[in-house]
């Protein structure tokens, strides 16, 4: 978010109870003709769960450019 907000970039925070359909249906709404989504870096359990969610929002938002990016904040032990 506050990378969005730093390259002044309209961020909204959303609730739904799907949140795929919930982000979806609100760009579809708002003409959002992009949507950028942090993948997180890591296999965790969260991380295949949300990764069903990447999956869900990009075949739901098909009309859309979607791009999926890795979060790069958390720096594993590896030089």
């Amino acid at each position: 978010m506050n990378f969005a907000r730093g390259l002044q970039i309209e961020t909204r925070i959303i609730q739904g109870d799907d949140v795929a359909e919930t982000m979806a249906s609100f760009a579809r709404l708002h003409g959002v003709t992009q949507i950028f989504i942090a993948r997180q870096k890591g296999w965790t359990m969260r991380s295949f769960l949300s990764e069903g969610l990447v999956q869900r929002i990009v075949n739901l938002a098909q009309d859309m450019q979607v791009t999926v990016v890795a979060d790069r904040s958390v720096r594993s032990g590896a030089a």
